[in-house]
């Protein structure tokens, strides 16, 4: 890995005093990049983490069409189904319950169009709790 150093002249040296902020940033920046900024959280706090979240959107015309349509997450033998409101923004998503790694299946279907299936793997942090995903149903129109 190849690092440029860029020098900046000031007016008057640098003091011990001027430089200890500069000093703790970059014991920070190190510290978080080597341990992951969840190195700060414990493992059983009240944050909510959603491994899942379901777009769904016309194939042929890209744009959102959520209202009226279901969405069903199964992880293992936990299933979550759930249907958009009609009152539902078109490009509007569903954040999954689900909060831990795993392979999900997730099955989206609508009147009017063919269901659409994915798996999706989702890994899980050092508390096993998930690093979420966004997953973009790309329904196509029957005839």
């Amino acid at each position: 890995m190849k690092y440029d150093l860029i020098i900046l002249r000031r007016s008057r040296p640098l003091s011990v005093q001027s430089s200890r902020p500069l000093w703790l940033i970059g014991v920070l920046t190190s510290v978080m990049g080597v341990a992951g900024c969840e190195a700060f959280l414990p493992c059983g706090n009240d944050l909510i983490y959603n491994a899942v979240t379901v777009f769904v959107t016309d194939a042929s015309t890209g744009k959102g069409i959520a209202p009226g349509a279901t969405a069903v997450i199964t992880l293992s033998a936990d299933t979550e189904s759930y249907t958009f409101p009609m009152s539902a923004a078109d490009s509007g998503g569903h954040l999954s319950r689900f909060d831990k790694g795993g392979t999900y299946n997730i099955r989206v279907s609508k009147a009017g169009y063919a269901d659409w299936n994915q798996s999706v793997s989702v890994s899980g942090d050092r508390c096993g709790h998930a690093i979420g995903v966004a997953v973009r149903a790309m329904l196509t129109q029957v005839q």
